[in-house]
């Protein structure tokens, strides 16, 4: 089976030869800008999360047409193997490893009180350091001969 493949569709060229051609002139790309730029949050989130759904394997298992999960485990003991649950998992703990950094740049700065601040910090922290320890202890139950840990893993 051949692939077709095609160029993507410049929308600025596209509303440009539109607005001539159309009676009303159309919508231009700069009467779309802003909401462009008010779906921008939107567009960075569904970002994040086909970049952490590929990152973690989704590929490989519609490739390999993997069972969803085991008999017994949600995650396989073999480094060669792996289930779609188990790449939801991962992709799950990625993405909230990346919200608390995310958090704990953006959010603790604009905190005024101190105290709440210090809060946040050592939350924002802890979380990380969690979602971090179950990452590699994941990455442990699969490679039992990798010699570093994270703290309780």
């Amino acid at each position: 089976m051949q692939a077709f493949l095609r160029r993507p569709i410049v929308w600025a060229i596209l509303a440009m030869v539109r607005r001539p051609l159309c009676p009303s002139g159309g919508p231009s790309f700069r009467d779309l800008s802003p909401c462009v730029r008010r779906a921008a949050g939107a567009g960075a989130a569904r970002c994040q999360g086909i970049t952490l759904t590929y990152i973690t394997g989704h590929a490989y298992n519609y490739i390999r047409n993997v069972p969803f999960a085991g008999s017994r485990e949600s995650i396989s003991p073999m480094f060669q193997q792996q289930y779609g649950l188990e790449t939801r998992l991962m992709a799950g703990l990625y993405g909230t490893g990346a919200i608390s950094l995310v958090l704990l740049t953006l959010h603790v700065p604009s905190v005024k009180d101190d105290t709440a601040r210090r809060a946040l910090t050592y939350t924002y922290a802890a979380v990380f350091m969690v979602a971090a320890m179950a990452i590699v202890g994941v990455f442990r139950y699969k490679y039992p001969g990798y010699p570093f840990g994270l703290f309780f893993t």
